[in-house]
């Protein structure tokens, strides 16, 4: 008994440091996918500006597809176009709203500076400069917006603001966080910040937008194909009544060629005053 009971106690020891290992070996795994992410990441941030442009219009790019918008229907990306001074203009994304309206979004944005002060946490010195580098980047990069006015470039259709998407949201809350200004300073110029959060909610509202347009349209050819049977019925009733007045017509018209046929002048009785 005691030899079964060691040899159980084993047993169940040894699965549970099998379980452990796979555990461990699982959380190896994903730190290890998070590390890849966060060097991926790192290495977006510190490379070229086109390297960063390409992976925020990839962050982008994932924001509008998990809002449920599809391309070329509801937002188109890269469209050219130009302004009243003749310069060529390439807005990042435009989406498409209801009733041939659109919204510019833009997610050119450098955040070097936001990195650095991450990296000095430990130093607020060198903490403080790095954030204060940030800030005057987004105030710079919301002048270039307001400098560009893609809506005004796009006509009227166009609504009259920019959304400057900034890809992290931890860049956006520590630069609205370091100048509260900031966002003033954006609206005078046109321009409403968006994190990956903020620009799924607004999609999220253009989604709704364009299922509340297709059921408006979908209730106007109800309300069409309606009008269309009423006008068919009216007409069905005109045929019918006509179809009486000739069924009237006709039953008198029998009435009285049947009297001719039976009254004392009529067909019979002379027939019958011939016969004798």
């Amino acid at each position: 008994e005691f030899r079964s009971r060691v040899d159980t106690l084993y047993s169940d020891e040894a699965k549970e440091r099998s379980a452990l290992l796979g555990a461990v070996t699982e959380l190896k795994t994903l730190n290890q996918t998070m590390a890849e992410s966060s060097d991926s990441l790192t290495r977006a941030l510190k490379g070229s500006s086109k390297v960063r442009g390409d992976w925020g219009e990839l962050m982008l790019e994932s924001v509008l597809r998990g809002s449920g918008l599809e391309e070329g229907q509801h937002y188109s990306k890269q469209s050219s176009t130009r302004d009243d001074d003749g310069r060529a203009l390439r807005p990042d994304v435009i989406v498409n709203l209801p009733d041939n309206r659109l919204v510019v979004v833009d997610s050119k944005v450098n955040l070097v500076a936001w990195q650095d002060a991450m990296n000095n946490m430990d130093d607020l010195q060198l903490h403080s400069v790095a954030l204060r580098r940030h800030v005057e980047g987004l105030r710079q990069h919301v002048k270039d917006l307001g400098d560009r006015n893609y809506p005004r470039a796009l006509g009227e259709k166009a609504l009259d603001v920019t959304i400057a998407f900034i890809p992290i949201e931890g860049a956006l809350s520590a630069a609205l966080g370091a100048d509260a200004a900031l966002q003033t300073f954006a609206f005078d110029r046109k321009v409403v910040f968006a994190s990956p959060n903020t620009l799924m909610a607004l999609l999220r509202v253009v989604d709704r937008l364009w299922s509340r347009d297709k059921s408006q349209r979908q209730a106007m050819r109800i309300a069409e194909a309606g009008n269309k049977l009423l006008d068919a019925l009216n007409l069905f009733v005109v045929d019918l009544k006509l179809v009486g007045k000739r069924i009237a017509d006709s039953n008198e018209a029998y009435s009285n060629a049947f009297r001719r046929l039976e009254s004392p002048q009529g067909v019979l009785p002379r027939g019958r005053k011939l016969v004798e």
